[in-house]
């Protein structure tokens, strides 16, 4: 990854051994990885893989019914509050700031965010070196402001 920030290295290889190969990263994968950084390329790669599906023209009502739909189809979304998730994912492809009457982000939404990349991944068939593509384009993404 050439020049890329070591603590971004470290996020990849944490959101790597989660999302890719299916485990929970190690103590010493996570502790490499400072967690504003580790955060900023986890919302990078929520975009990368929130525009599969998503253009950025679509109304918050469409973003919100394709997450319910995908409710219905992965159990554990069912906590996931789609109308939330639904104004975070357009201000981040739209590149606009959050509306100031947003929930506060905290480890729930964090939560979300994991969630729905699993099952927008799955639903678009990204997985194997196509979902190592995206999560390298996260840390670019991050590594650029661009998230």
């Amino acid at each position: 990854m050439g020049s890329i920030d070591p603590t971004a290295q470290a996020a990849h290889r944490a959101l790597r051994a989660l999302f890719v190969e299916g485990r929970q990263p190690t103590r010493a994968e996570l502790e490499e990885a400072t967690l504003p950084v580790y955060l900023g390329v986890l919302n990078a790669f929520f975009l990368n893989v929130m525009e599969a599906p998503f253009s950025g023209r679509e109304s918050v009502e469409e973003v919100a019914g394709y997450f319910t739909s995908l409710q219905s189809r992965h159990r554990d979304l069912r906590g996931v509050d789609t109308s939330v998730m639904a104004v975070y994912t357009l201000c981040g492809i739209r590149g606009v700031p959050l509306p100031e009457t947003f929930p506060e982000m905290g480890a729930r939404h964090v939560d979300w965010m994991g969630m729905l990349i699993t099952a927008v991944a799955a639903e678009n068939g990204i997985a194997g070196e196509r979902l190592e593509t995206y999560l390298l384009g996260s840390v670019a993404r991050y590594s650029m402001g661009d998230f």
